[in-house]
Protein backbone atom coordinates (compact mmCIF):
# COMPACT_ATOMS: atom_id res chain seq x y z
CA UNK A 1 0.00 0.00 0.00
CA UNK A 2 1.08 3.60 -0.92
CA UNK A 3 -0.15 6.84 -0.41
CA UNK A 4 0.33 9.68 -2.23
CA UNK A 5 1.26 12.92 -0.17
CA UNK A 6 -2.28 14.26 -0.15
CA UNK A 7 -4.04 11.27 0.93
CA UNK A 8 -1.76 10.72 3.67
CA UNK A 9 -2.15 14.21 5.17
CA UNK A 10 -6.15 14.37 4.63
CA UNK A 11 -5.62 10.47 6.50
CA UNK A 12 -4.02 12.39 9.28
CA UNK A 13 -6.04 14.99 9.25
CA UNK A 14 -9.02 13.10 10.21
CA UNK A 15 -7.09 10.77 12.28
CA UNK A 16 -6.21 13.83 14.51
CA UNK A 17 -9.78 15.30 14.81
CA UNK A 18 -11.48 11.87 15.69
CA UNK A 19 -8.97 10.51 17.53
CA UNK A 20 -6.30 12.75 18.68
CA UNK A 21 -4.09 9.89 21.01
CA UNK A 22 -4.05 7.88 17.61
CA UNK A 23 -2.02 10.87 15.74
CA UNK A 24 1.50 10.30 16.28
CA UNK A 25 0.74 6.40 16.22
CA UNK A 26 -1.21 6.94 12.85
CA UNK A 27 1.42 9.22 11.20
CA UNK A 28 4.33 6.44 13.04
CA UNK A 29 2.15 3.77 10.80
CA UNK A 30 2.19 5.27 7.13
CA UNK A 31 5.80 6.40 7.39
CA UNK A 32 6.61 2.55 8.09
CA UNK A 33 4.44 1.65 4.81
CA UNK A 34 5.82 3.94 2.86
CA UNK A 35 9.39 2.73 3.66
CA UNK A 36 8.15 -0.72 2.42
CA UNK A 37 7.55 0.46 -0.48
CA UNK A 38 11.12 1.92 -1.02
CA UNK A 39 13.47 0.02 -3.62
CA UNK A 40 16.03 -0.47 -1.21
CA UNK A 41 13.57 -2.65 1.14
CA UNK A 42 11.92 -4.48 -1.76
CA UNK A 43 15.49 -5.11 -3.74
CA UNK A 44 17.78 -5.79 -0.24
CA UNK A 45 21.12 -4.64 -1.49
CA UNK A 46 24.25 -5.03 -0.25
CA UNK A 47 25.20 -1.87 2.12
CA UNK A 48 28.66 -1.62 3.04
CA UNK A 49 31.23 0.93 3.84
CA UNK A 50 33.28 1.68 0.72
CA UNK A 51 36.56 4.14 1.32
CA UNK A 52 34.88 6.78 3.10
CA UNK A 53 31.21 6.60 2.09
CA UNK A 54 28.70 3.79 2.37
CA UNK A 55 27.48 2.11 -0.17
CA UNK A 56 24.13 0.24 -1.60
CA UNK A 57 25.03 -2.37 -4.47
CA UNK A 58 22.20 -4.35 -5.92
CA UNK A 59 24.24 -6.36 -8.81
CA UNK A 60 27.66 -7.47 -9.04
CA UNK A 61 29.63 -4.48 -9.03
CA UNK A 62 28.95 -0.91 -9.51
CA UNK A 63 29.31 -0.44 -13.18
CA UNK A 64 26.64 -3.20 -13.75
CA UNK A 65 24.48 -2.61 -11.37
CA UNK A 66 22.10 -0.13 -9.53
CA UNK A 67 24.03 1.88 -6.60
CA UNK A 68 23.79 5.01 -3.72
CA UNK A 69 26.41 6.49 -1.69
CA UNK A 70 26.32 8.59 1.39
CA UNK A 71 27.91 9.23 4.70
CA UNK A 72 25.31 6.79 6.42
CA UNK A 73 23.45 4.00 5.94
CA UNK A 74 20.56 5.45 5.50
CA UNK A 75 21.87 8.55 3.45
CA UNK A 76 22.81 5.30 0.74
CA UNK A 77 20.13 4.18 0.62
CA UNK A 78 18.29 7.37 -0.35
CA UNK A 79 20.21 7.71 -2.95
CA UNK A 80 20.31 3.93 -4.09
CA UNK A 81 16.40 4.60 -4.45
CA UNK A 82 17.01 7.59 -6.55
CA UNK A 83 19.11 5.79 -8.89
CA UNK A 84 16.84 2.65 -9.18
CA UNK A 85 13.90 4.95 -9.72
CA UNK A 86 15.89 6.80 -12.44
CA UNK A 87 17.09 3.87 -13.69
CA UNK A 88 12.99 3.09 -14.39
CA UNK A 89 12.73 6.57 -15.83
CA UNK A 90 15.22 6.07 -18.59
Amino acid sequence: MSLDAQHQDTLIEWLSAHTPQLHDGAYAYLCAMQNLDAPHVRMRPAIYIDGNKWCALYGKNIQDGVAGFGGSPEAACAEFDKAWLKGLMD
